[in-house]
């Protein structure tokens, strides 16, 4: 599949704290979250990441191209899903799929004497 698709990463902060990446829509839910780990200011580990589409949570191995056309759901402007007659969101041009970020806690660090 050519192209690339815009991809929002939502985060607690809300808007003011969107991440945009371009990716392939042959790249995987992995692949993503290793970028989110380089990019993000607190370079959070790829195992403490999920990613969250219209309220599920995208697996690692699925490629963004399948998250489009098995979802068939549609972000609004305003970050909420719609349901859509359209076969995949990815035919629709210069389109942004919207993903929240969630991410687990880091450990406390412990002291062992």
């Amino acid at each position: 599949m050519a192209g690339r698709i815009e991809i929002v990463i939502r985060n607690s902060t809300g808007p003011s704290g969107d991440e945009v990446y371009i990716m392939s829509p042959d790249d995987t839910i992995l692949q993503l979250k290793s970028q989110i780990e380089v990019r993000h200011p607190s370079h959070p580990l790829v195992e403490n990441q999920r990613l969250i589409f219209c309220g599920r949570v995208l697996e690692n191995e699925k490629r963004i191209s399948e998250i489009g056309s098995s979802v068939r759901k549609a972000v609004r402007g305003d970050g909420k899903c719609n349901a859509t007659s359209s076969p995949s969101v990815l035919s629709v041009p210069h389109f942004s799929l919207l993903f929240h970020l969630l991410l687990k806690p880091p450990l406390p660090y412990s002291i062992i004497y």
